[in-house]
């Protein structure tokens, strides 16, 4: 009976408490010591805290992991010469060789990227460009246009992971502006050109 009592007493004098402090003014350190409340915030355990941090980590990691990496690519032909060029999670790389048509050099172009991304990327590639001939792998008439054509679809199949999306001219113009620079910067020729690369046809 006692105890009950002292029971009812304890939370009255809380209630009296919370009631003062509700109307008269912030609690300090006077008013929260009746409760036995913790005057400062423990810090967490430094294993709690590292796990936590891995499980951050990886979460993160298996967000960044289901993005794709993209790489546009794009092609200028100029009388027998292309510019090739790719920006994007590759960098930005630009060459210039000899080809038949500018279908041919759209080719070129992706082909070079995919075989710089399959030696420094892992994991999901999206290739983009404003090809829908090369998006399609659609096929022509030229031995030239024959080559890269095959060498990206056993790109494709040896990395099922990888993408090739068509994309509007506006979203490709860096890319454009790109492979537009080596005829810019001089008076090149298909006669004064040496390609040596390995897409150069026979």
């Amino acid at each position: 009976m006692r105890r009950a009592i002292c029971r009812e007493a304890s939370s009255q004098h809380d209630a009296q408490t919370l009631a003062s402090l509700s109307l008269s003014r912030d609690p300090g350190p006077q008013d929260l010591a009746p409760f036995g409340t913790a005057l400062a915030i423990r810090p967490l355990d430094t294993d709690v805290l590292a796990a936590r941090r891995e499980v951050v980590l990886a979460n993160r990691r298996a967000r960044k992991a289901a993005k794709p990496a993209y790489v546009n690519t794009d092609a200028s032909w100029r009388a027998g010469l292309a510019g090739l060029a790719y920006v994007g999670a590759l960098g930005t790389r630009i060459e210039l060789v000899a080809c038949a048509d500018n279908h041919v050099g759209e080719y070129l172009a992706l082909l070079m990227a995919m075989e710089d991304a399959e030696a420094c990327l892992a994991g999901r590639v999206a290739f983009r460009m404003d090809s829908q001939t090369v998006v399609n792998l659609q096929s022509g008439r030229s031995r030239q246009f024959e080559r890269p054509r095959d060498q990206v679809k056993r790109l494709l199949a040896r990395h099922p992971e990888w993408t090739l999306l068509l994309v509007e001219g506006s979203r490709n113009r860096i890319a454009d502006q790109l492979s537009r620079r080596p005829f810019k910067q001089a008076d090149v020729s298909a006669d004064a050109l040496t390609v040596s690369t390995r897409w150069h046809g026979e």
